[in-house]
């Protein structure tokens, strides 16, 4: 009887940009992908990228690394869109919506005519609108389309808290970043926890100062990190890997992992026809499930607030056709 052979774990990347590139390297030291596939409208920069990522690491993985076309994203199990223009320094992801979203039209267009299976999974900015498109252009069944939402944000929000408690182990630090990935994100400090202790009570213990004026300050060094980093350096690019990373691994080895994705809602929280990040089961079929847990007052309100203004911003697209 002939053994089974070992299903290849395939992922397409579209846009070898700084994001791009930076996810497939994170991916191939992480050994995770069996093939990668490298696409980008300029076809030299995928084909650098391809030669310097294979030179490089070839050593330490088994990944292959290829630099292809659209037509390559066949038996994919997972098709990441990361191709658009960079945030400015001072810009919010929303501002780049109308050249963005031009970009992501054609993609999904492309995607279409050569997909044939896989979980698409969206980085473009804004990836709330550009998940919400997405959603219906591609139209998967449920799970299949989302994007990576405030897997960022909640990175970040872990890493202030921790510095707030003295740099403790962030894997100790439980805090997640919902709603918007960009200005009306929501920071659901009811639920932070520090070894398992809920924050206030862990900052009483440590006589570290707490209170509703440091909480602001802290949510908002969140808000603000990204465009800082684009200040200095001018783009972001790690954080956001480190994300895909563990965003991927759930999928691949099916965990049941939960994350804060964007996805369209479907009537959570009272909100639907909307792309939004919310607690999301995730696992190898994609988004499997929306968590429903308890939010205090303030963050439910916040959410709905965060849930208006990228509906505004929808509505807004409606006016302009999109003209590629």
């Amino acid at each position: 009887m002939l053994k089974k052979q070992p299903t290849k774990f395939k992922i397409s990347i579209i846009g070898s940009g700084f994001v791009g590139s930076t996810i497939a390297y994170a991916l191939m030291l992480k050994n995770i992908a069996d093939e990668i596939i490298l696409i980008d409208k300029n076809k030299h920069v995928a084909i650098a990228e391809q030669l310097d990522l294979s030179c490089s690491l070839k050593n330490i993985c088994n990944c292959n690394i290829y630099a292809g076309d659209y037509s390559d994203i066949k038996d994919s199990d997972i098709i990441i869109v990361a191709c658009g223009r960079s945030r400015k320094p001072n810009e919010t992801r929303l501002n780049m919506v109308n050249d963005n979203i031009k970009i992501a039209k054609n993609v999904a267009n492309e995607i279409n005519r050569y997909y044939n299976k896989g979980l698409i999974l969206i980085v473009s900015n804004p990836v709330d609108i550009v998940t919400y498109k997405m959603t219906q252009w591609l139209n998967l069944p449920y799970g299949k389309v989302f994007g990576s939402g405030c897997t960022l944000d909640t990175l970040r929000f872990k890493n202030v808290i921790s510095n707030l408690v003295g740099n403790c182990d962030k894997t100790k630090v439980e805090a997640m970043v919902v709603g918007e990935h960009g200005e009306s994100q929501v920071p659901l400090w009811s639920r932070v926890k520090v070894n398992n202790v809920n924050l206030e009570t862990y900052c009483a213990i440590k006589n570290i100062k707490i209170n509703e004026k440091i909480k602001q300050n802290l949510a908002q060094q969140v808000i603000t990190m990204g465009s800082n980093i684009i200040a200095g350096k001018g783009r972001t690019n790690y954080g956001i890997a480190t994300c895909m990373v563990n965003i991927i691994g759930a999928i691949k080895n099916d965990k049941k992992q939960i994350l804060s994705l964007s996805s369209v809602l479907k009537g959570e929280y009272g909100i639907e026809d909307v792309a939004l990040s919310l607690p999301s089961v995730v696992g190898k079929n994609g988004i499997e499930t929306v968590c429903i847990e308890t939010f205090n007052s303030l963050e439910q309100q916040m959410l709905y607030k965060s849930s208006v203004i990228i509906k505004n911003t929808l509505e807004n697209l409606k006016k302009e056709p999109i003209v590629l």
